[in-house]
């Protein structure tokens, strides 16, 4: 992993740590992104994709 995605990506789990824990479980993500100093697409980017049922 480059070094500014590693940055990106530590920034974003710490931030979205804090949001949900103010927010609870509807924290926007829109509102982890700009916490973490990132666009909405570099979240996405970095994410998981969502289990399938």
């Amino acid at each position: 992993m480059r070094a500014d995605a590693r940055r990106n990506h530590e920034r974003l789990l710490t931030e979205a740590r804090a949001a949900f824990a103010d927010r609870g479980a509807d924290a926007p993500l829109e509102e982890i992104a700009r916490r973490a100093g990132v666009g909405i697409g570099t979240l996405t980017a970095t994410s998981p994709p969502a289990p399938t049922c």
